[in-house]
């Protein structure tokens, strides 16, 4: 969990945060490759937006309010996070 604290204060511009919380690892198989991917979650985060290479916007939205155009794979995490719910 420590590297994705340390990705949202690089990416992000993370100043605090609240509670973390491991939601799930899935496994992916990206070109046929054993991927695993751990997906956090990190409440009440307060951040300063800066520019990133890797991350083209930042926005704040409710789960019920999740853009149409997100990508298949976000999609995945997002539904395996809200079944564990």
């Amino acid at each position: 969990m420590d590297a994705a604290l340390r990705e949202l204060d690089e990416e992000i511009g993370m100043t605090a945060h609240g509670a973390v919380q491991l939601a799930a690892e899935l496994e992916q198989r990206p070109d046929g490759r054993r991927d695993l991917v751990s997906v956090v979650i990190v409440k009440d985060v307060h951040y300063a937006p800066r520019w990133s290479l890797e991350v083209e916007q930042v926005r704040e939205v409710e789960l019920e309010s999740l853009p149409s155009d997100l990508a298949p794979v976000a999609k995945a995490w997002i539904d395996a996070v809200l079944h564990q719910l």
